[in-house]
């Protein structure tokens, strides 16, 4: 690992719009599988009654652990929200959404700094340099308790 990181060289691009866009398709694609793997689970349901004896329970048994597996990755019909790839979804969404408004905020900070430091000074000016305070009694970075 480096002794020395430069973080003034480096940057973290987001595209709100574009993370909104992905989530969306998220979504879209997570419940067009839940879809198919549905069909497949009814299909496989009938499938159980053709079965007998040991062979029945183990097929049982499969179906229950498939059916679990998909119910956690997809959640339920009732309940689709409870699924890991509608979490997932819910926040890329989640985070476009803040860093749209982190990104506003922070602009919208500017324009306030700007508008401060364009007003005209309340006092009158001096040539007078500001005092020096350099002392270990008189630091800028100090505690008085």
């Amino acid at each position: 690992m480096p002794q020395y990181v430069d973080y003034d060289g480096a940057s973290l691009y987001i595209d709100p719009i574009g993370l909104s866009q992905s989530a969306k398709r998220l979504i879209a694609h997570a419940k067009e599988v839940a879809e198919t793997i549905t069909a497949i689970n009814h299909t496989l349901s009938a499938l159980a009654l053709s079965w007998a004896g040991k062979t029945q329970e183990e097929a049982e048994k499969m179906n229950g652990a498939w059916t679990a597996t998909m119910r956690g990755l997809f959640g339920t019909e009732d309940v689709p929200q409870s699924g890991v790839l509608n979490v997932m979804a819910a926040g890329t969404e989640a985070v476009a959404m803040v860093n749209g408004q982190t990104e506003l905020a922070i602009a919208d900070m500017f324009v306030k700094f700007l508008g401060e430091i364009q007003k005209p000074s309340s006092g009158t000016p001096s040539d007078k340099p500001p005092e020096d305070h350099t002392t270990i009694d008189n630091s800028a970075i100090i505690a008085h308790w």
